[in-house]
């Protein structure tokens, strides 16, 4: 019987490892991980790529320091003008070779100071495609950090990069290794084992070595230990490096290790075409006064989890605060009397636990509010901790909250922002970082299904976010179930998976209760104040009213003397002159914001009764509008017996009516828009299949918007809905949200679309209206509903009518609106009570 054994061609090999190691960034981040499981402390990456594309033009300086010894490809490429040579796009005939060219002079150096390779080590397991070394050796030599590769496959990083890679390796009591391999062997072989690499004894000090390289930069790392160390050399690269994939790989190697680790790993980055991509790790965590909150929990993997809440965003110092009722009348208030609340008297919520740690014991079935019979399946995931910082950029009105410096806070989320997984203190990617995987927790999704304030009175708040940086803690031997998918991009969507998301929320639930907790009290007394002293403007106004009849009874004899002067002293006694201005000011004021809306209201009530009024004539104008043209044209082709128009082509009859037809047109369009708005029976409450308004409105409404090339896209309904309403006002809402996105999206670049999606639940009905033009102004965002208020608007000169007028159509139908903030648009949100 004949043994036969498997041969693997080198094509299969190279594509394992393209397709665990995708991108450049991921590469990079390879190596990175190399030289943490080798124990280094320090890893420095050097960019030194002149170009970043095929140089439009050339100046004689880069000439003398890039083409010296190849004139040939400036002269083949470029012509001379003016003393620059400008790349001549007639030609591109040898424009692959001057790429080439240019990939040659490129180079990435990956330089860390850990514990080297022996030579048997680079003869087995660095030359054994997937090799399982970091799966029996799991703990490294000196730092016993759990390694963080365990496939065999990274050493596919440097095929990636470059078409050729030399590797300087040194370790303890060897001399210094030269491993070397021209990756393009790849392509010209078939089997792996034809694939060959390069070893040799190096003469000179590994030290040396790193001198030759990094030139004057050694001064960066001269007080690091180099006795041991790899330094990798890639080139030629195989690709144009842009400014935008530097950036992407700096975010990742910012965010490598937890803020705060005490596990020394710097990272330095230099980068010779974009210098101020220069970067050095920070191992500091985040200082107190720029976080709100500190959040610390800890899952056992048994059923517990202990949460620890830095609580910093309240004033606790603080003694009183303003309320300014007008420009004249503004009261004191002496927070003691806040602070006595019965919600203060609870444990863990006195008015001293607001500035410092509290910790709270729970189980997981309090977690998550599930059964105790759900729990095991919970556990199985394993013990795992999470540390993360809530803070805010935007500085608060609540007078209650401490101030901060907000352009730090703006800093530290726009380089740390987002909630990253770290598998023994080394970085999972994608997690957290830009892109699909940023808010792997769905924290937006949690905000747009609970909008609102912290201070709301009966509604969730829900972090978002752009507003916290955290990371979560897992290890490689106690969550074996949480395992990278074989591409190394994200974990395995495993049931224990969902199960870790889950428990993640549950304590961001109970930081976001307890966030909530104070700002809810105190918007409750503040609108208890705000009461009484509108109640005591209004009970001083009954008792004027009261003293100027008993003066009218006076006058008519109907009071005796006595009786009057007795009434009069009391009512002059009660109430100081102050007292009597601030009245006067509070209901003022009051009678005048609900005149000025009256009005408003009234200009727009009158142009809807014109519009019913005339509703025949100006329907029969809007017809004429979309005929008008069509028969004054008519008129003038009988007159020239059809022939075209051969005079002055300033009076050319057909221009002008070409153009008359457009603006009739748009017109027309608008007529028929108010005049459908405006029907007697829209005003009626009654049963609308909530797909087919829309559909109608969006065909009334998509030839308008065609001419600011904005489109309203097919409507999204789960299921039959329906809900009793006057028709009307479904029709300020939507009418008044199209017209708020025509505005702005004349503001976006690319596709302009409006989405309407409406679904419903056991209990409500939801609307969701969405345009991809600018996203929420940011002065808006800590209370986005603010942009509801009538006069309040972003637009230059605008009343901020429209979408009052849409909030206003809501409520008054047993709904709510609201705005959701989202990324790359914006969005407003209906729901009405079934």
């Amino acid at each position: 019987m004949q043994s036969m054994v498997f041969q693997v061609s080198a094509k299969t090999a190279r594509l394992i490892g393209r397709e665990n190691i995708s991108d450049v960034d991921g590469a990079i981040i390879e190596l990175v991980k190399n030289g943490y499981d080798a124990d280094a402390e320090c890893v420095y990456v050097k960019y030194i790529n002149p170009y970043n594309e095929v140089p439009k033009t050339l100046t004689l300086a880069e000439i003398n320091k890039y083409f010296k010894t190849n004139m040939n490809l400036v002269k083949n490429n470029y012509f001379v003008r003016e003393g620059i040579y400008v790349l001549d796009d007639a030609k591109k005939g040898n424009i692959q070779e001057l790429e080439k060219y240019l990939h040659s002079i490129s180079k990435i150096i990956v330089l860390d100071n850990g514990s080297g390779m022996s030579k048997e080590i680079l003869e087995s397991a660095w030359m054994n495609i997937g090799t399982d070394n970091k799966e029996v050796n799991i703990y490294s030599p000196k730092k016993k950090r759990i390694k963080t590769g365990a496939k065999g496959i990274g050493r596919f990083a440097l095929d990636k990069l470059s078409l050729c890679t030399q590797v300087f390796t040194k370790c303890e009591q060897e001399q210094v290794y030269k491993w070397e391999i021209d990756w393009t062997q790849f392509d010209d072989v078939k089997l792996l084992n034809q694939v060959h690499a390069k070893l040799e004894e190096y003469n000179g000090s590994f030290e040396d070595i790193i001198h030759r390289y990094l030139q004057e930069d050694f001064d960066l790392i001269k007080d690091i230990d180099w006795s041991t160390g790899t330094l990798i050399l890639l080139s030629p690269v195989r690709e144009f490096w842009d400014e935008k994939l530097y950036i992407k790989v700096n975010n990742n190697l910012k965010n490598i290790n937890p803020l705060g680790s005490v596990d020394r790993f710097d990272i330095i980055v230099r980068n010779e075409k974009f210098p101020m991509l220069n970067y050095r790790s920070e191992r500091d965590g985040i200082s107190r006064e720029n976080y709100d909150y500190f959040i610390e929990a800890e899952f056992d993997g048994k059923g517990n989890v202990e949460i620890t809440l830095d609580r910093n965003e309240i004033d606790i110092s603080k003694k009183s605060i303003q309320i300014e009722y007008s420009p004249t009348d503004i009261e004191t208030y002496e927070l003691v009397e806040f602070w006595e609340r019965e919600a203060f008297l609870r444990e863990h919520y006195n008015r001293t636990d607001f500035d410092g740690k509290n910790q709270f014991k729970y189980t997981l079935s309090e977690i998550l509010e599930n059964n105790d019979e759900e729990v095991d399946r919970y556990n199985s995931v394993g013990p795992f901790s999470v540390k993360m910082y809530y803070l805010k950029n935007q500085k608060s009105t609540v007078e209650i909250i401490k101030d901060f410096k907000s352009r730090k806070r703006k800093q530290l989320l726009k380089n740390f922002s987002g909630i990253k997984i770290y598998r023994d203190s080394f970085k999972v990617r994608p997690y957290g970082d830009e892109g699909q995987f940023f808010d792997w927790i769905n924290l937006s999704g949690r905000v747009q299904k609970s909008p609102a304030a912290a201070s709301h009175e009966s509604g969730n708040w829900r972090v978002s976010p752009n507003q916290i940086i955290g990371s979560v803690s897992i290890g490689r031997m106690k969550n074996p179930r949480l395992e990278d998918n074989a591409n190394r991009e994200g974990m395995s969507s495993n049931r224990e998976y969902d199960c870790f998301i889950e428990i993640i929320q549950g304590i961001l639930e109970k930081f976001e209760y307890d966030r909530q907790y104070a700002l809810r009290e105190y918007a409750a007394w503040e609108r208890g104040k705000r009461k009484a002293h509108i109640d005591k403007a209004q009970q001083i106004y009954e008792e004027v009213m009261k003293e100027r009849e008993k003066e009218k009874e006076e006058q008519k004899g109907q009071k005796t003397q006595e009786d009057s002067n007795g009434s009069s002293s009391e009512g002059a006694n009660k109430f100081t002159e102050e007292d009597l201005k601030d009245a006067i000011v509070t209901l003022g004021k009051e009678k005048e914001n609900k005149t000025s809306t009256e009005q408003l209201m009234m200009v727009l009530s009158a142009a809807g009764v014109m519009a019913q009024t005339f509703a025949h004539e100006i329907t029969r104008i809007g017809t004429e509008l979309g005929s008008r043209g069509q028969h004054i044209k008519e008129s003038i082709n009988r007159i020239l017996n059809y022939e075209p128009y051969s005079g002055d082509e300033d009076f050319d009859p057909y221009y002008l009516l070409d153009e008359l037809n457009s603006t009739d047109e748009l017109l027309a369009e608008w007529v028929n828009l108010i005049m459908d708005s405006v029907k007697q029976d829209n005003f009626e409450s009654k049963l609308v299949q909530l797909k087919d308004f829309l559909v109608h409105i969006a065909d009334i409404w998509q030839p308008l918007l065609d001419k600011k090339f904005i489109t309203i896209q097919p409507i999204e309904v789960e299921g039959d809905v329906a809900i009793s309403l006057p028709e009307i006002d479904l029709h300020l809402i939507l009418n008044n949200f199209i017209l708020n996105s025509a505005y702005y999206l004349e503001e976006a670049n690319g596709e302009r679309l409006i989405n309407f999606y409406v679904y419903e639940d056991e209990k409500r009905v939801y609307l969701e209206m969405k345009n991809n033009g600018p996203e929420l102004d940011e002065c808006y965002i800590q209370n986005p509903d603010e942009t509801l208020n009538a006069r309040e608007s972003s637009k230059e000169g605008g009343t901020g009518l429209g979408l009052w007028i849409a909030r206003e159509a809501t409520i008054r139908n047993a709904g709510e609106l609201h705005v959701i903030p989202i990324k790359d648009g914006y969005m407003l949100k209906a729901a009405w009570t079934k």
